[in-house]
């Protein structure tokens, strides 16, 4: 490659290859770039670079290569992976951004490929999918538990988000079972208030409970059709 363009490459903390239109073959990469790459670029010089990055075979990116060089029409991928090895340890992702190069005086079609590296951003979407899998598995399973005791079971956390519930707590209060799947407690409790017989005093004790979530409580709610049941509150 000219030096006139490498030294200007140099000083970008950007990976960015060169590639020549012939056989897509990489000329040049910055150091960021061999940075990136976690690997030696000697290793990758003059090979293809979708020899290099095998996820650049689909139709599709061909087809935006080859109108690249043929129409100058840049294009962008959102993600390619660098697979780790014995050395590196861990996989690198990078996003992709694909653009025309005219060096003058020199007669061949060049592409800048410039890459920023995604790996903090997929591994942190990973995680959280595991987390969110984890925590659905976790709900599953309390779900199960709840069934398979003969109370009935209402979990809210402090700010009265409804966690998890039975059919017992549904039967038991008659109440339409789409108001507790709302996820809050807001519709529940005020179906609730029309159940008992004392619904001042019924709200009054939600709400002593929701500000000393430490406390342990017992007591007993009358409702108008005459029952009575025990609440235990933790």
């Amino acid at each position: 490659m000219d030096p006139r363009i490498t030294v200007l490459y140099d000083q970008l903390p950007a990976p960015i290859f060169i590639c020549a239109i012939e056989q897509f073959a990489i000329e040049y990469l910055n150091p960021a770039a061999e940075k990136a790459w976690k690997r030696p670029s000697v290793s990758i010089l003059h090979q293809p670079l979708n020899l290099v990055l095998p996820e650049l075979n689909q139709p599709a990116i061909l087809e935006k290569i080859d109108r690249l060089f043929v129409n100058k029409e840049s294009f962008s991928i959102s993600q390619v992976q660098i697979k780790s090895d014995l050395l590196t340890g861990s996989d690198t992702y990078l996003s992709l951004d694909f653009q025309p190069l005219v060096v003058p005086g020199d007669p061949r079609a060049y592409v800048t490929v410039t890459a920023t590296d995604i790996t903090e951003l997929v591994e942190g979407r990973r995680e959280t999918e595991q987390l969110r899998k984890a925590v659905g598995l976790n709900s599953a399973m309390l779900n199960a538990h709840h069934e398979a005791t003969p109370f009935a079971v209402l979990i809210v956390d402090a700010k009265g988000g409804i966690i998890s519930f039975t059919k017992k707590f549904i039967e038991l209060w008659q109440m339409p079972e789409q108001l507790v799947q709302l996820g809050n407690d807001v519709a529940a409790l005020e179906f609730a208030m029309t159940r008992v017989a004392d619904p001042d005093a019924f709200i009054s004790k939600v709400r002593h409970l929701y500000l000393h979530p430490e406390e342990l409580s017992y007591d007993e709610i009358l409702f108008k059709d005459g029952r009575i049941i025990e609440r235990y509150g933790k």
